[in-house]
């Protein structure tokens, strides 16, 4: 029998026959790639190593109108949807097994409205190409993350932490409006004005509500050079250095945004010579006020205690954006947890020392942010992101080269998260979720309070459940 054997919603079998195929391909803007295509293995790479899913169909969309033919076909024929963005989950999301994935790779159009202070993201945009377009041109950024390659759509979606979070807050606070495709096929716009209640489920609550086809957020002036420190210390000094940090943020400028990793210190000039290749814990800060004022902010905390190294520049917000971008490369094996913690107390800095000592991976990190300042003001029920009282969120970013090595990366890294949870709160950053879990019970601990509401919006907008691939949240009824 001709045609291709999909995957069902229910994971039933269904078959697309090729005329049925060749019909809705003639209607597309974009083009399908099916897995006899010469660029099928190309289209269905992640960035994330770990994760090799084989769809049944991917279509790569120029427009929103073909998001919305990808949309009718999978609810008409009852097909399991995936949408891709970036690509740079860790969970490898944005693609299903068997199913229809609706790739947003050729949509990256980024578009400033700099009178008004806003800029237009397609679906499919990186945050480099955010940065490129906003930065250089008109010294104008928005908030989102730290890896450039990152799409920005899936990021947004569930948060987006940053540099300039204390500062401006999440990516997903930053959401002026969006375009979004929903289940009945329609594009709709949501906005304060527009279907306010879909707007308040698209800032934090994730993909489960429609396919965004843009996102118009907010612009703010960011200093044409930026101070980036890095003092990296021995992991014997590490417990006061965390103490001190803990301390000094209680007051810290709202410019001031702190990154804490226990990780592995580089092999180059920088480092005194006994020290390169081992534990090591560093402060990555950034300062986006005035330069004149960053050494004063800075200053304490490089000098809190004796470093065995120090990487600060200055240097243009672009360049600041890209510095762990040689860290994350595509096709490397990754496995990331975290956990919120509403306080940075001792007995969780001694279990993350006895981590740190216990990494399988050297290349692996256990990063600390910083929160408050701007993040914290916001409401837990203004956005559907939730509770913001965490003064911490703690990552595991397990990475490592060698499949064989698998199991006890993932291990260590359950492992670790766990006992940090018995003495933190228990919510999972859903950006930084692993996979393999429980989803239902991850989507149940994040949003909290929130999710009554998320679900009534789902059942308003996807009652038949048809966005259900990435962190679902299942219609309420």
């Amino acid at each position: 029998m001709s045609g291709i054997l999909l995957k069902g919603l229910e994971g039933q079998e269904i078959r697309l026959k090729n005329q049925d195929i060749s019909l809705f391909e003639a209607g597309l803007d974009g083009y399908l790639i099916v897995p006899a295509n010469e660029k099928y293995n190309t289209a269905r790479a992640l960035w994330n190593g770990m994760i090799e899913r084989k769809p049944g169909l991917i279509v790569r969309c120029r427009s929103s109108e073909d998001v919305m033919k990808c949309v009718d076909l999978a609810r008409e024929r009852g097909i399991l949807l995936a949408v891709r963005g970036g690509g740079h989950n860790v969970a490898g999301n944005a693609l299903c097994d068997g199913g229809l994935v609706i790739d947003l790779t050729e949509m990256r159009s980024v578009r400033v409205d700099a009178d008004n202070a806003l800029v237009l993201i397609d679906g499919g945009a990186t945050l480099g190409e955010v940065d490129s377009a906003t930065y250089p041109a008109h010294g104008l950024t928005t908030p989102m993350g730290v890896v450039t390659a990152t799409g920005y759509a899936g990021l947004a979606l569930h948060g987006g932490m940053g540099w300039q979070m204390r500062k401006y807050g999440l990516a997903a606070d930053n959401i002026a409006g969006v375009d979004i495709v929903t289940a009945d096929g329609r594009l709709l716009r949501a906005g304060p004005d527009e279907n306010p209640d879909l707007y308040w489920a698209v800032r934090g609550g994730g993909g489960s509500f429609g396919v965004v086809t843009s996102f118009t957020s907010r612009l703010h002036s960011t200093p044409r050079q930026v101070m980036l420190a890095v003092p990296i210390f021995s992991l014997e000094r590490a417990p006061e250095v965390l103490r001190f940090l803990r301390d000094y943020m209680v007051d810290a400028p709202d410019e001031l945004m702190v990154l804490g990793a226990f990780w592995t210190a580089p092999d180059t000039p920088e480092i005194a010579p006994g020290n390169r290749g081992a534990h090591a814990l560093f402060l990555m800060i950034c300062f986006i006020g005035p330069l004149e004022d960053a050494e004063k902010a800075v200053a304490p905390l490089r000098n809190c205690q004796p470093v065995i190294g120090d990487l600060t520049s200055i240097k243009p917000w672009t360049e600041v954006q890209k510095f762990f971008d040689e860290d994350y490369p595509d096709g490397r094996r990754y496995y990331w947890k975290s956990t919120f913690a509403d306080e940075l107390t001792d007995p969780i800095i001694d279990a993350l020392m006895e981590h740190a000592q216990s990494r399988p991976s050297m290349l692996t990190s256990i990063d600390l942010w910083s929160m408050g300042g701007a993040y914290g003001r916001v409401g837990a029920e203004e956005t559907a992101f939730g509770s913001r009282e965490a003064k911490v969120t703690i990552n595991y970013e397990s990475n490592w080269i060698d499949p064989g090595e698998d199991d006890a990366n993932v291990e260590w890294t359950r492992k670790s998260l766990r006992q940090i949870q018995e003495l933190a709160q228990s919510r999972t950053y859903l950006n930084f979720a692993g996979f393999g879990e429980d989803q239902e019970r991850l989507v149940k601990e994040n949003f909290g309070k929130n999710l009554d509401r998320l679900q009534q919006i789902k059942a308003a907008y996807d009652p038949h459940n048809l966005f259900r691939t990435n962190f679902n949240i299942r219609p309420k009824g």
